[in-house]
């Protein structure tokens, strides 16, 4: 989940820049969580899990969200262009 030390964003703004921006409530968190979770949707892949397993390990990891939002946010091509 979006913290201070933890920046989806590194390679826009700093990691200062960031927790300054977090701390005044300049982010958008909800787009923020979306960069973070295509970002692990990734990692996943790289690691050799399937697209299905991947989806199903996020959607586990973020519990509140369901399967179908999280295909949504991993094929959403706006947010993959940001990360």
């Amino acid at each position: 989940m979006i913290t201070g030390s933890n920046n989806p964003i590194r390679n826009i703004v700093s990691d200062e820049l960031f927790q300054s921006l977090l701390a005044h409530n300049l982010l958008n968190l909800r787009v923020l969580r979306d960069i973070e979770i295509q970002q692990r949707y990734a990692e996943l892949r790289k690691e050799g899990l399937s697209a299905i397993e991947a989806i199903d390990k996020i959607q586990s990891e973020y519990g509140y969200l369901q399967p179908d939002t999280v295909r949504k946010i991993v094929y959403n091509s706006k947010i993959k262009n940001l990360s």
